[in-house]
């Protein structure tokens, strides 16, 4: 019988602001279209709802996570910035590894019985 573990990771941010799996699906869309609305509709969120999660970030962190364009003759875009890219990476890499503790722990579990 093959067993999964699954756990939800966050990082806390401090001033009760957290980054979860949502605004990192949301970031990862942001900077796979280069915009923030075609990202809402990629992920399912509402655009309204992806603005309040940036702006949270961006006031907890102190620092932009976006860079954005208004849209014109080219179209408008959106893009993460060098620290909205570290943030993602961040995220991502202390995902992954809690992923991997977690599966070692349960095939170690799985072969004592």
């Amino acid at each position: 019988m093959n067993k999964i573990v699954k756990a939800k990771v966050w990082l806390e941010l401090g001033q009760g602001i957290s980054f979860c799996h949502g605004k990192a699906k949301l970031l990862s869309a942001i900077d796979k279209f280069g915009s923030i609305r075609r990202a809402t509709q990629n992920v399912n969120m509402s655009y309204k709802r992806a603005w309040r999660y940036i702006r949270e970030l961006e006031s907890g962190l102190g620092c932009k996570i976006l860079s954005t364009t208004i849209g014109g003759a080219d179209g408008g875009g959106a893009q993460l910035t060098e620290a909205g890219q570290h943030l993602l990476h961040e995220y991502e890499s202390a995902k992954a590894q809690a992923d991997l503790t977690l599966q070692e722990h349960v095939e170690s579990f799985s072969r004592s019985f």
